[in-house]
This record gives C-alpha cells, structure tokens and sequence, in this order.
C-alpha cells in the first residue's frame, strides 16, 4: 500500500482549488500518520480491495 504523502495532497489541493493558504498543518500531518498507522506489522486502519 502506497499512501499519499504531504506534498501529494499539497499538489491535489492546487490542482483542483488553486492558490490556497493551509490554516492547520499540523493536523494535516496527524492524518498522514494516523491512517497509516501499525501496530505490529498490522495496519490499523486496513483498507479492503475488492475485486
């Protein structure tokens, strides 16, 4: 699994809303973390692929 990194959802932001100001880094950083989560070799939020 391949998640998006800071400056991928940065770049996303641009693309569809242009020229912003980011109020609250520091949360966006806490997502980042928080969903990639493990505990273990356990992902703590697994996400489910359907065939």
């Amino acid at each position: 699994m391949k998640y998006l990194t800071i400056e991928d959802i940065l770049i996303i932001a641009v693309g569809h809303v242009g020229n912003y100001q980011l109020l609250h880094e520091n949360q966006l950083h806490y997502l980042i973390e928080a969903v990639s989560a493990k505990f273990g070799d356990t992902e703590l939020f697994p996400i489910e692929t359907h065939a």
